[in-house]
């Protein structure tokens, strides 16, 4: 059985599989999957959120019959009831109508490139000014009075760390991949800052660090949230990619970039859980980011690094989902 990270990194352990499920997808009526999605269930005052191919799971499940809410900004609700006997298990899609809004006149030529998106509240009411922020790319933007922001200008064919920023709420970090040429669409959804809560003293640093990282490239290796789902549920340390260059059990595990945790296995990380990883050897890289993090361990010659604290320079950072 695998092992869960502390209650501070907010991971959770994998779930087995049970007969008695529901499995579905969420799309719009162009049958294009819907990213970031809530469905709930309402008789166990549950939800989850939709991954980057429009898909959710509830497991463990009673038989019954249940109902489902689907909502997203931007789209009307959808709804569903649905009946669990016992041994089986439900497969089901869901389709959301987009809410037509009145917006400017747009003349588009040729092929669409860059960053396109709308930013809502977790009440699925979209947020006009909220600043949306590229990190990387040196740009940032406002939400229009429905929620929308574009980069049609910037680079494609790079990863970019993106957060949204918007008074009375939690900044919320997303990473997004846009293809070579191409575009990328995306829903971001904030939540109210809780009472008594505070940002973090280097939060907008860590941002900045690792916009830094993703828009230069690296002398070591990621994969984002969309290659870990296609693992599978596997966990790091049986991931090839990462094994072959992490070939320590227990290398040093930066959370978030920000929490320093040593001696943690691997194998107890599950890829599920995680939206961005990244790792390598030794203390430098691009953006100097991990060299600040390791501290007292980057200190001095690089072999006081690899040898005598017997670490082999090996780390892993993990941005875990939100």
């Amino acid at each position: 059985m695998r092992l869960g990270l502390p209650a501070l990194l907010t991971l959770a352990t994998a779930t087995p599989v049970t007969a008695q499920s529901i499995r579905g997808v969420v799309k719009d009526l162009n049958n294009t999957p819907l990213l970031n999605a809530e469905v709930r269930l309402n008789e166990l005052n549950h939800s989850v959120f939709t991954n980057a191919r429009g898909e959710f799971r509830f497991d463990n499940l009673k038989p019954r019959r249940y109902s489902l809410l689907a909502r997203l900004p931007g789209y009307a609700a959808g709804r569903m009831t649905l009946e669990i006997r016992d041994t089986t298990s439900v497969d089901v899609e869901i389709s959301l109508n987009q809410i037509p809004q009145a917006l400017d006149n747009i003349v588009v030529e040729g092929r669409r490139r860059g960053l396109y998106g709308k930013v809502g509240d977790n009440a699925f009411r979209l947020i006009s000014g909220a600043k949306v922020t590229v990190h990387g790319a040196g740009t940032s933007a406002i939400t229009d009075s429905v929620g929308q922001f574009a980069f049609p200008r910037i680079r494609t064919g790079m990863s970019y760390a993106v957060s949204v920023e918007f008074p009375g709420h939690i900044a919320r970090p997303l990473f997004v991949d846009i293809p070579s040429g191409g575009s990328k669409e995306v829903v971001i959804v904030i939540s109210p800052t809780p009472s008594g809560y505070r940002v973090p003293n280097r939060a907008a640093w860590v941002m900045r660090d690792l916009g830094t990282r993703l828009a230069l490239g690296s002398r070591w290796s990621r994969m984002t949230a969309e290659e870990l789902r296609r693992s599978k549920g596997r966990s790091l340390c049986d991931i090839p990619r990462i094994r072959s260059t992490i070939r320590r059990d227990d290398p040093i595990l930066i959370v978030n970039g920000s929490d320093v945790i040593r001696d943690w296995p691997l194998c107890a990380i599950d890829a599920d859980d995680l939206e961005l990883v990244e790792w390598g050897s030794g203390c430098s890289d691009s953006s100097g980011g991990v060299a600040i993090l390791l501290g007292r361990e980057c200190e001095g010659p690089q072999d006081i690094f690899d040898r005598r604290r017997g670490r082999y320079g090996q780390w892993v950072m993990i941005w875990t989902r939100r």
